[in-house]
């Protein structure tokens, strides 16, 4: 309003409507929008097995186990 004044615009309701997309440009949003949603997935597997990971580091700390594997005795020939 006072802005457009200040401007040189015309009011909004002058304006001309939405620009309508082509169809190319129509389906590559749609893939961003795909793309973002797949990326976001990827995401929230990567932070669960984060998760996941750092519980398991957590019990082995409490446990005093290693992780290594359990030393046995062979004989040797």
């Amino acid at each position: 309003m006072w802005r457009d004044k200040q401007e040189g615009r015309p009011p909004a309701s002058k304006r001309p409507g939405p620009v309508v997309d082509s169809p190319a440009i129509a389906a590559l949003k749609k893939e961003v929008v795909q793309l973002k949603v797949a990326l976001a997935d990827k995401a929230l597997e990567a932070d669960f097995f984060k998760g996941a990971l750092q519980r398991v580091e957590d019990r082995r700390r409490r446990s005093g186990s290693s992780g290594d594997p359990a030393s046995t005795t062979t004989s040797q020939k």
